[in-house]
């Protein structure tokens, strides 16, 4: 089995186990569930190297169904600490174990000092029971624990799946033989845990849900086991976690709703080692993936209007644009003050969004025989899944077609692991290249291809831009300045490698009255598109930042079909950025065609740039 890369980390000093009480603080409850705000729940916290038979036992040797939960390192999310809750009387109980070593994988120096294979049996043991374990996104979580900590399981519940979920229906049930060929209207997103907890509670008025309490318990998995200041609050939320999952499983006729789950299963005999691997490295960087992102973001906003699905808005900064089904809270003002109002986003296009709560309907899929995916290069390849599991009975061949010298799979920067179909070396006997570009002038396709593609691309020799005209010009920008290209009148787009530019730019047109709709992008948003021109503003001055990165450089170089006009400084791109692929390229294209590929803006208002 193969073991992530994570980092080192010392044992911590031997220390006794903790003992505390806790309060669950996400339900309410009265008449005969009024103990719910009374009854605390018994909490034992103790590292891996303390944990015994005689600590675990009443956990594996109760007949009750457990609630799990686990914690994650704020740095890397994987497991550093398992909650299990297990009905006591006359209170629950609750056990915290921390996984300072994760079971000996990440040991800085000296030897360890217990039994990790003693300790890794031991929780196997609880979390393979027959009368079983609950949890919230259990199949994400037991693939952490098997990457992790080496741990496998069976006979755990995923609570949110005794909910209908897409292509079930939601006011009927599972759909029975009788009615399979019917499509409910479903909806798209998977049930959250304050879905579950409020689907299972239903109507009963004894218990009353604290929403927001619910949503923060969930919204953020990390543990922290070094500040002192937040241990009673990370622990709070581990706890709570777990509370909830063992709380539903025993809570009225919710067994009725759970008997129909299949239990989770990741025991040998259903996953042997190499396919568990594949599929737990794939669930450990989508979680990382989600990690990278904030908590909250703040969207900056502009035309709002409206229409008969609700509000309408569109996004200012494409990095942040609005997404579908998301919990926002917008906040309008004006000179006469502010309000705010709060709501979900509905259909999503490009960086616009309605606001809306209607539920999307969704028509019969045609079953898949051929499936064609373009910009392959820009998918992990655990992306696949799902559509190759919706389509398995009836797909028959697959044709990815993508660039690997251009965008890779969001996130690939920060988290390595991440691969694309072209990055996995069994495939490679299977690629066909081709070998010839039609978009480009060949004086820039013979560029591209020495420095970008090892020789191996052609360029369209009939193409209608030869070498007598200057396909690429530099224009040297030494501060502040505005200036006239002169390309107004033909069919441009400008290119920036930072969104915040793009803002800039796009508002600038918009205040001078120009043409602004569709015209500015940011590199990552624009990858498969084209045009005659392009205008590409470069933005750095000084360090090489964006420009360090050869793939996403490829792809801003290479969006035009007449002519290119590069915005920079000819000091910073002849000294910090000579190295780099735009440095390379001034001075390529100086060598080959003379010191005119440099203008400036004087030579823009004398009108010297002639277009082809």
């Amino acid at each position: 089995m193969a073991s992530p890369p994570h980092e080192p980390r010392s044992p911590p000093p031997s220390s006794d186990k903790e003992k505390l009480e806790l309060n669950q603080n996400l339900l309410s409850g009265k008449d005969r569930y009024g103990s719910l705000n009374t009854s605390p729940s018994l909490v034992l916290v103790c590292d891996e190297s303390e944990l015994t038979r005689g600590t675990i036992g009443p956990f594996k040797d109760s007949a009750e169904p457990l609630g799990v939960s686990i914690g994650l390192h704020p740095k890397d999310q994987t497991i550093i600490s398992l909650a299990i809750v297990v009905q006591g009387k006359p209170k629950r109980r609750c056990l915290i174990i921390q996984f300072s070593t994760q079971l000996g994988r990440n040991v800085r120096r000296g030897s360890l000092i217990f039994d990790t294979e003693k300790v890794r049996e031991m929780i196997q043991e609880v979390l393979c029971r027959p009368v079983g374990f609950y949890a919230f996104d259990l199949a994400p979580l037991a693939l952490a624990l098997y990457r992790d900590l080496g741990i496998r399981i069976s006979h755990g519940v995923d609570v949110q799946s005794a909910l209908p979920q897409p292509g079930r229906s939601e006011d009927r049930g599972p759909r029975s033989r009788g009615n399979r060929d019917q499509m409910p209207e479903v909806r798209e997103r998977r049930k959250t845990p304050l879905d579950a907890i409020s689907a299972i509670i239903g109507g009963e008025s004894s218990v009353q849900l604290i929403r927001q309490n619910i949503t923060s318990a969930f919204a953020d998995l990390t543990y922290d086991m070094s500040a002192k200041s937040s241990r009673l609050a990370t622990r709070t939320q581990i706890f709570q976690r777990a509370w909830a999952a063992q709380f539903l499983s025993v809570f009225e006729n919710a067994s009725e709703a759970f008997s129909t789950v299949p239990p989770i299963d990741t025991t040998v005999k259903r996953f042997p080692d190499i396919k568990l691997d594949i599929l737990a490295k794939w669930a450990a960087d989508s979680i990382r993936l989600h990690y990278m992102n904030s908590l909250e973001t703040v969207h900056e906003v502009n035309g709002l209007s409206n229409d008969s699905n609700g509000p309408q808005v569109r996004s200012s900064i494409y990095k942040n644009k609005l997404r579908p089904d998301r919990q926002i809270r917008v906040q309008l003002s004006n000179e006469n003050g502010s309000f705010s109002i709060s709501g979900t986003t509905g259909g999503v296009e490009g960086r616009s969004a309605a606001f809306t709560m209607l539920v999307k309907l969704f028509t019969r899929a045609i079953p898949i025989h051929t499936l064609v995916i373009d910009e392959a290069s820009q998918i992990e390849i655990g992306d696949y899944v799902p559509v190759f599991m919706k389509a398995i009975g009836t797909l028959q061949k697959v044709c990815l077609i993508g660039d690997d010298k251009q965008l890779p799979p969001h996130g690939q920067e920060d988290i390595q692991s991440l691969q694309s179909v072209f990055e996995v070396e069994h495939f490679k006997n299977h690629l066909y290249l081709l070998d010839t570009q039609y978009r480009m002038p060949p004086q820039m396709g013979d560029f591209i291809s020495q420095n970008v593609y090892d020789g191996l691309l052609k360029s369209n020799p009939t193409h209608p831009i030869t070498n007598k005209t200057i396909a690429c010009r530099f224009i040297n920008v030494l501060g502040n300045e505005q200036m006239n290209i002169g390309i107004l009148s033909k069919s441009y787009r400008i290119v920036t490698p930072y969104d915040s530019q793009r803002n800039y730019i796009e508002n600038s047109m918009k205040a001078e009255g120009l043409n602004w709709e569709d015209k500015v992008f940011n590199v990552d948003s624009f990858q498969g598109n084209e045009d005659n021109y392009i205008i590409v503003s470069i933005v750095r001055s000084m360090r090489i930042g964006f420009l360090s990165n050869l793939r996403r450089t490829n792809v801003m170089l290479t969006r035009f079909k007449r002519g290119m006009f590069i915005v920079t400084s000819k000091k910073f791109v002849t000294g910090p950025g000579e190295a780099t692929l735009v440095g390379q390229l001034a001075s390529h294209f100086e060598k080959e065609m003379g010191p005119e590929v440099w203008m400036n803006l004087k030579d823009m208002e004398e009108g010297k740039l002639v277009l082809k």
